[in-house]
Order: structure tokens, then C-alpha cells, then sequence
């Protein structure tokens, strides 16, 4: 156990010494003055303005972008899809209704009534095959 704890003692007292004497003297003399003189002159020089450069244009590129974007898009998408959809379904409804009416067998002769009563499947007293309902 003495012998442990001498060379214990002898080990602690020799390394913290050489630790704290040379080792950090080096550190604290060379590598700040260097950190501290050359390289933050050029980095305050040169490298902010790229860097500002970049924040500025990101910054600018996304939210002009996305300001565009969002408020384009949706203007259009809103505009443009409401009166797409409102108009042309309207329209495309109307049209469509209007035509398959006409070419419908069950409205086809619709201008001569007494014609289409003796002549159309539909309104000929049977079951009607464009409504499913008897038709007298």
C-alpha cells in the first residue's frame, strides 16, 4: 500500500507540473496571437460580405419567392380553378345537359309532341327506359 501511494504521490506532483508549466505557456503565447492577428482580419475582411451576400440573397430569394409563390399561386390557383370550375361546369353543364337532352331517345321528336307520343319508346305508355317509370 506505501509503495502505491508514494508512487502515486510522485506520479501526481511530476506530471501536473509539466502540464501546467510548458504545455499551456505554448498554447497561450503562439496559437492566440495567431487566431487573434491574422485569421479574424481576414475573415472580418473578406468572408462577411460573402456571407452577407448569401444570407441577403437567401433570405430575399425565399421570401420574395415564397411571397410570389404562395400569393401567385393561390391568386391563380383560387382565380384561375374557381372560374375554371364554375364557369365551365356551368357551361359544360348547361351544354351538355342541353345536348344530351336533345340526343336523348326520350326528347328526340320533343318539337312534334302529338309525333313523340306514337313514336318515342319513352312516352308510349310502357315502362320508360330512359326514367324506369311507366309513362301513360
Amino acid at each position: 500500500m506505501r509503495s502505491f501511494q508514494h508512487s502515486k504521490k510522485k506520479y501526481l506532483d511530476s506530471v501536473p507540473s509539466r502540464i501546467q508549466g510548458s504545455v499551456p505557456s505554448r498554447i497561450h503565447r503562439s496559437v492566440p496571437s495567431r487566431i487573434q492577428g491574422s485569421v479574424p482580419s481576414r475573415i472580418q475582411g473578406s468572408v462577411p460580405s460573402r456571407i452577407r451576400s448569401i444570407k441577403d440573397s437567401r433570405i430575399r430569394a425565399i421570401k420574395d419567392s415564397r411571397i410570389r409563390d404562395i400569393r401567385n399561386s393561390r391568386i391563380r390557383d383560387i382565380k384561375n380553378s374557381r372560374i375554371r370550375d364554375i364557369k365551365n361546369s356551368r357551361i359544360s353543364a348547361i351544354k351538355d345537359s342541353r345536348i344530351r337532352s336533345i340526343k336523348d331517345p326520350c326528347y328526340q321528336g320533343f318539337k312534334d309532341k302529338i309525333h313523340k307520343r306514337f313514336t318515342d319508346p319513352c312516352h308510349q305508355g310502357f315502362k320508360d327506359p330512359c326514367h324506369q317509370e311507366s309513362v301513360l
